[in-house]
């Protein structure tokens, strides 16, 4: 759930940003001031008062950087997805399953060392024990 929160201040009411999870609301405001609550079902907000620089490219760059991070954590989200199923099917024992699962899953480990999100050796470590669990199944 997202939601915009109003903090008084002196003068007028400055705006809050509520993070919850991975969401994030826009306001034309941005600086860092944290607070941590608990929600009824037990989830945690971080609620963060945020205020804008004056610059114009500082203001764009915290639109980019903000896109940028939304981007990587979708991908790598969808990488972990990919290797759970590899290692799912592995422990169901369905070999042709898992070898497709596999091709997939080294597909975008392969594209995510490319751009960067992770390191090569994590990759290639990650589709050296896939494929040496694929092998060992009978």
């Amino acid at each position: 759930i997202n939601m915009l929160l109003f903090a008084k201040s002196n003068v007028k009411y400055r705006p809050i940003i509520v993070f919850y999870f991975n969401f994030f609301i826009k306001t034309d405001r941005i600086r860092t001031l944290c607070a941590t609550s608990k929600t009824e079902s037990g989830n945690f907000l971080r609620i963060q008062e945020l205020f804008v620089p004056n610059i114009k490219s500082a203001k764009k760059r915290v639109v980019i950087s903000e896109k940028a991070r939304q981007r990587n954590v979708a991908a790598r989200s969808k990488m972990r997805t990919l290797i759970k199923n590899v290692i799912k099917a592995i422990i169901a024992g369905n070999k042709e399953d898992a070898k497709k699962a596999f091709t997939a899953a080294e597909s975008v480990l392969d594209r995510a060392a490319n751009k960067g999100l992770i390191h090569t050796n994590k990759a290639a470590r990650h589709k050296s024990k896939l494929a040496a669990k694929i092998k060992a199944m009978n």
